[in-house]
């Protein structure tokens, strides 16, 4: 992955830009790890496993269904640090040929799981879209301590 920009503040969050290299694509794992190592460097008092679990699943959504999977593209990822939320959104380079939506998957499927595991999870999760680009988004709980 390269063209990892530091994370930069924005309106009460942190926003930062994951791109793929010249030579291959944006990988989920490293933008995963990434964004965990965001979130302990900040101490935002969320569940890190469920983060990185959600963070994966909607960029794997992003890379998969949209022109943010292709060379030179990658995603753009805000932190939002509310009183009893942690609001991360991800939002994708467009070319998305259906909007966000859950999947009724039977047990025997290999895919199709991940927004509902997203909805599970977060405290909430939405997604808008605009003329070009779609944001999913997600919340969870922090920690009062």
């Amino acid at each position: 992955m390269t063209g990892h920009v530091a994370p930069r503040p924005v309106g009460g969050g942190l926003a930062l830009r994951l791109v793929s290299g010249p030579d291959e694509p944006l990988d989920v794992g490293t933008a995963r790890r990434a964004l965990r190592a965001v979130a302990e460097a900040h101490r935002w008092g969320v569940d890190l496993d469920d983060l990185e679990l959600l963070a994966s699943e909607v960029l794997t959504n992003a890379l998969r269904y949209t022109a943010s999977g292709r060379r030179g593209g990658g995603v753009d990822v805000r932190f939002r640090v509310e009183d009893e939320f942690l609001r991360v959104e991800v939002t994708d380079d467009g070319g998305a040929r259906t909007v966000p939506h859950l999947v009724e998957s039977s047990g025997w499927q290999e895919s199709g799981r991940g927004l509902l595991m997203v909805a599970m999870l977060a405290a909430d999760w939405g997604w808008s879209a605009g003329p070009a680009r779609t944001s999913v988004w997600f919340e969870l709980r922090r920690d009062p301590c």
